[in-house]
């Protein structure tokens, strides 16, 4: 049993080496590197078109990207939609200008 204890923390220091040397290999930097790149693209995508940033692994299923690019959308929509009510509210229905009151007088 007392070998087994002793094994352990060298055991654990191969598995912390082993990690690392598979994150720090040229395989996984690139996968690494080329995740990054995809959400740059895709996000600068998605601010062209004043949408919110999208996180996403590398493999994540083309569905679950189209469902949260609706849904993007959709709030982008939703905001427009708000501002542009705010905006219409904001005027004055019952105005009639005074030319329009002149007119009705005179006739």
């Amino acid at each position: 049993m007392a070998s087994v204890k002793t094994d352990e923390p060298q055991l654990q220091g191969n598995v912390v080496d082993a990690i690392d040397n598979m994150i720090n290999g040229h395989e996984m930097q690139a996968l690494i590197k080329r995740i990054a790149r995809e959400r740059v693209r895709c996000n600068f995508l998605l601010a062209t078109y004043q949408l919110p940033d999208m996180n996403f692994a590398l493999n994540t299923h083309i569905d679950t990207l189209r469902y949260q690019f609706r849904e993007r959308l959709r709030q982008r929509n939703e905001r427009n939609f708000i501002k542009c009510s705010a905006n219409f509210s904001s005027y004055r229905t019952d105005y009639i200008s005074p030319e329009l009151t002149n007119d009705r007088q005179s006739h």
